[in-house]
């Protein structure tokens, strides 16, 4: 699991000028295999972005294994995230991770998209 920040695109105006400053965003890239034995690495990423006011990107395009400890870290992260009224994205495509949330139930607690579709 990575945790990188990265800046958003300023918007510009006319003579290329930044109206705005750009801001971080923080994105935490879920490893190939996320197995109860990367559970600290990942919760250590996940600290670390834990009160950024900005939302903060879970990367599971990389996500070819996921275990039910993965999955409750996760949701934990996001319930934490959820009440301090913060958000949290996703990006990427993961048929496995997608299988997981659905197979859990855990879809509305992560905020995941198509959550609706989870029993």
């Amino acid at each position: 699991m990575k945790s990188r920040k990265r800046k958003s695109e300023a918007a510009t105006s006319e003579g290329g000028r930044a109206k705005e400053k750009p801001q971080p965003v923080s994105t935490v890239v879920l490893a190939s295999h996320c197995a109860v034995k990367d559970a600290v690495a990942l919760k250590t990423s996940l600290s670390a972005v834990a009160a950024e006011a900005l939302p903060v990107i879970l990367d599971i395009g990389n996500v070819q294994r996921v275990d039910t400890a993965t999955v409750q870290l996760l949701c934990v992260f996001a319930k934490d995230r959820r009440a301090r009224g913060l958000k949290i994205e996703w990006r990427g495509a993961s048929a496995v991770f997608e299988e997981a949330v659905k197979l859990l139930g855990v879809g509305l607690l992560l905020g995941f998209p198509d959550a609706g579709a989870t029993v």
